[in-house]
């Protein structure tokens, strides 16, 4: 599905594309499924109104032989348009909108197989020169590949297939399996192919762009612009092909005219004028009233009416030699009145099939983003720093582990055995049973005493109580009355420590805390979502230009959480803010580069073609003075130059046999097709050269 809008200078503006796999293959589905899209692409868009617009791309298996939309599906494209409140406007089929694709970007009708594909069959459209000359549902036998060669060698064509193969209507995945077994079959070999064909696979969003650009282009065509695409987010209007012919205000026209209204139309025109495959129907053909219509003031160019008389007379009467001489008179009027239609009437339409050159350039290419212009001699071209700030905010789930809890305490007595006072300070670590405990006050203990009794003396120690606390929280710190506490570097013989009462109160559990990996987890998720966000943004503010993604840096210069380090918690919340910066090259520049350096390859009597280079970044290398090298390859399609008033000089007079001779002799040139108008023979070019018209495309 694709939703656009056209302005006042025809250009159609696309606001969105999107596709989607049916889960069932019904109608009901399929209206859910494209009001989900609709309702997606509204929002995407921004639009003031509802999307009230549509114009249908009808795949073959849809349409008649004659084109026409059959009852049965009519009554489904009915119910779609009035479940979701659309007004059909139109309906472009598939292959004629791909062909107009083609010529828009290509500037040439195009000569090309289509292959669209479709559950177990494939419909085959063979287009030469724009337009459809030979279409068929096949039911696939052996393989998709034995099935369009079946078909190819048995249409009884003579002339050189186009080399070129387009598949769609699929799955990706389908169309890439059936291109990659086209790409195994020996096409030259098995039919009427000049080379090896070229296979490439048109996305669900090309195709959707191209309905869109043929329901424009017949919007367009009664005042002669030509629509252009700009890809936008602004749009809110789906505008599709016109479904009738459209009568200026006050106009009037008789019943014929009418009746030609109702029937589905071509834009034609002879000569110079393209040959157009937009059909235009009348909405009543897709089941829809006059009610369901939508005015949309158009007129059609038409020949006018006109009507001649001859004025009445009568001849004198004259004798037997005036007889003879009026005779004489008649033959030669009559062969110069021949001669002069020989001249003046048969025309002839020749298409010319050119054969591209395609040519490569892959070079080491200096970016400077000090410089501002391109330097061909020391291949530098200039480059600018594309820089965004952006912020992301995340919730993620803390991993920290912590024990917390209370430690055991108690009163332990110390006993000093010695003749000297002994201080114990604040902080002094004991030790029970593999346990530290440190002091909490400062405890001075006296000296023992020794008194004599006549022969016998009795010492006396001295003791002083002092608490003590667990250095580490937990039960492993209760200990038991009687517990013998040890200081270090100091012997149990000169001063011991016991505890009278149960040393208690120590309890832990195990939380979860804010750890440093849960910060730096955090900040990196959250810096990756930012980097993928300015990524996005960078490639869709460059436009045009190319976005150096080895050059892209990314630093933070915010970080704002609401937990603090080890604190215990189930979540961490925090906010990132980081800038991201890129280097950014114009593909104008690399163009005019590097085709300075392909110029000498290009053959004699081609020349470039507009729109049909395309470029490719390899190795990107980064030097310490902010330089950049990267390897470019760039690849660009040259065309025979071809003069058409040359070639009407050359062609006018000769037989088909001598122009085609004459034309393959030209430089590039593979083939032509010849198609003649008013003409009494198929075998000679008019004598005029002003009546051939010269069309090329590309083989």
């Amino acid at each position: 599905m694709c939703t656009w809008s056209t302005a006042d200078n025809n250009a159609l503006t696309i606001a969105s594309v999107a596709h989607a796999k049916l889960k069932d293959d019904t109608w009901d589905a399929r209206i859910a499924l494209i009001d989900e899209l609709l309702s997606a692409a509204e929002d995407k868009a921004h639009a003031k109104h509802n999307i009230t617009k549509t114009v249908f791309g009808m795949p073959v298996q849809y349409l008649t032989r004659e084109g026409d939309i059959p009852s049965d599906i009519r009554v489904h494209l009915k119910k779609l348009s009035t479940s979701l409140e659309l007004t059909a406007v139109g309906f472009v089929p598939l292959t004629q909108a791909i062909a107009f694709s083609l010529k828009k970007d290509e500037g040439v009708p195009a000569s090309v197989i289509l292959v669209h594909c479709f559950k177990e069959t494939i419909t085959v459209s063979l287009y030469r020169v724009g337009t459809c000359v030979r279409e068929k549902a096949l039911e696939v036998k052996e393989s998709v590949a034995y099935t369009l060669e079946e078909f190819l060698t048995n249409a009884g064509d003579t002339d050189v297939l186009p080399s070129r193969i387009l598949l769609y209507g699929a799955d990706h995945e389908v169309l890439e399996g059936v291109r990659g077994s086209f790409l195994k079959h020996q096409w030259p070999a098995k039919a009427n192919f000049l080379h090896f064909p070229k296979i490439e696979v048109i996305s669900n969003e090309d195709l959707v762009k191209a309905v869109s650009l043929a329901g424009l282009a017949e919007l367009t065509a009664s005042i002669g612009e030509e629509p252009s695409v700009i890809d936008s987010h602004e749009a809110s209007t789906v505008v599709a092909q016109p479904t009738q012919n459209m009568i200026e205000d006050g106009e009037e026209f008789d019943e014929n005219e009418e009746a030609q209204a109702e029937q589905p139309m071509h834009v034609s025109a002879e000569d110079d004028q393209e040959i157009e495959n937009i059909e235009v129907v009348a909405a009543e053909s897709l089941g829809f009233g006059n009610e369901d219509i939508e005015p949309v003031k158009k007129k059609f160019g038409m020949f006018p009416k006109f009507a001649f008389t001859f004025p009445s007379f009568s001849l004198p009467r004259v004798s037997g030699s005036q007889k003879s001489l009026v005779a004489i008179f008649s033959v030669v009027g009559a062969m110069l009145l021949i001669g002069l239609l020989y001249y003046f009437v048969p025309r002839a339409a020749v298409t010319v099939f050119v054969l591209p050159n395609s040519l490569s350039e892959t070079a080491t290419i200096i970016v400077d983003p000090s410089s501002t212009i391109v330097d061909s001699a020391t291949k530098t071209i200039p480059a600018v720093t594309q820089e965004i700030s952006l912020s992301s905010q995340k919730t993620v789930p803390v991993t920290g582990k912590k024990k917390v809890g209370d430690s055991a305490k108690g009163t332990i007595t110390f006993t000093n055995k010695i003749t000297s006072e002994r201080t114990f300070k604040k902080g002094t670590v004991f030790i029970a049973k593999g346990i530290s405990y440190s002091l909490d006050e400062e405890v001075k203990i006296a000296s023992a005493t020794t008194l004599l009794n006549d022969s016998l003396s009795t010492t006396t120690f001295s003791k002083k109580d002092g608490t003590v606390t667990a250095i580490d929280i937990g039960p492993e710190g209760n200990v038991a009355a009687g517990t013998e506490f040890l200081v270090k570097d100091v012997s149990k013989d000169s001063v011991s420590a016991k505890n009278d009462a149960a040393l208690t109160g120590g309890v832990s559990r195990e939380v979860t805390v804010v750890s440093r990996d849960d910060y730096d987890g955090a900040v990196k998720t959250l810096t990756d979502e930012i980097l993928v966000k300015a990524r996005a943004q960078l490639l869709a503010e460059v436009g045009g230009n190319r976005l150096i993604e080895q050059t892209i840096k990314t630093k933070v210069s915010e970080k704002v959480f609401d937990k603090e380090l080890n604190q215990e918690a189930k979540e961490l919340s925090g906010n990132v803010t980081a800038s991201v910066s890129g280097i950014v090259i114009r593909d104008e520049d690399v163009k005019s580069l590097l085709l300075s350096l392909i110029t000498p390859k290009l053959p004699a009597g081609y020349s470039f073609t507009d729109g049909k280079t395309d470029v490719a970044i390899g190795a990107v290398q980064v030097k310490k003075d902010g330089k950049i090298t990267v390897v470019v390859t760039v690849t660009t399609t040259a065309l025979p130059i071809i003069s058409t008033e040359n070639l009407r000089t050359g062609l006018s007079g000769k037989s088909v046999t001598d122009a085609l001779a004459h034309l393959k002799s030209l430089v590039g040139v593979a083939g032509a097709e010849f198609r003649f108008i008013l003409s009494p023979t198929s075998k000679r070019l008019p004598i005029n050269k002003a009546n051939i018209t010269i069309s090329v495309a590309i083989q």
